[in-house]
């Protein structure tokens, strides 16, 4: 690495455990998503895998929103030098974790929407 022509350092980088962590939960939520999938298209010939597929989903919705308010907590790094939560003025979100927080607010409302959905009507 080498910043405003001082002395390369090299570094093997770390991964924080809130960056681990939030991998974790996001991977984890990738498979619940898929296992979500399959079983909804399985609930066609059998439909008590319905239940199922609705607590998987559900599962998934709550990784990903534990991944988004984990994932800010690595800020803190010496290569950002900011706090959690709290990016220095020099560094800006990318447009990558803007989509992840748009993609959770849409799993969100989907939820709910297939809730309404899926629930027996009375």
């Amino acid at each position: 690495m080498t910043l405003y022509n001082r002395p390369q350092i090299c570094f093997t980088p770390d991964l924080q455990p809130e960056w681990l962590l939030a991998l974790v939960c996001i991977f984890v939520g990738c498979i619940c998503n898929t296992t979500t999938i399959i079983l909804l298209a399985s609930s066609h010939w059998d439909r008590n895998v319905v239940p199922y597929a609705r607590w998987v989903g559900f599962t998934a919705m709550v990784l990903f929103c534990l991944a988004a308010v984990i994932f800010p907590m690595g800020f803190h790094v010496d290569e950002i030098g900011g706090q959690p939560y709290q990016l220095p003025n020099s560094h800006q979100v990318g447009v990558s974790y803007i989509l992840f927080v748009l993609a959770l607010w849409i799993t969100v409302i989907s939820e709910l929407f297939a809730g309404k959905v899926c629930l027996p009507h009375f």
